[in-house]
């Protein structure tokens, strides 16, 4: 098997990684949670429901400072988007 072939099958889906995103906040565990959002987005960028879950995980890390201009951001880019106001 190639090595481009094991890294696509060992990739998740989107629905898997909200899943795992809010399962790692329901439990508390906001580290995961925001280096599985960083993962995330380092690979697709855009992802506003990923960004806003990575910037409660910092909100819940007490790293306010880091969340705010996040979610300052995705409240320009879309202001009628519920996940923002969480």
């Amino acid at each position: 098997m190639s090595e481009t072939n094991t890294h696509s099958k060992s990739r998740i889906d989107r629905r898997q990684q909200r899943l795992m995103l809010y399962a790692g906040m329901d439990a508390g565990a906001y580290r995961f949670a925001r280096e599985a959002a960083e993962a995330w987005l380092a690979l697709y960028r855009g992802d506003l429901e990923v960004s806003t879950i990575y910037a409660h995980a910092l909100i819940e890390d007490n790293r306010v400072d880091l969340a705010l201009p996040i979610l300052k951001q995705l409240a320009i880019q879309a202001p009628e988007s519920g996940y923002v106001h969480k």
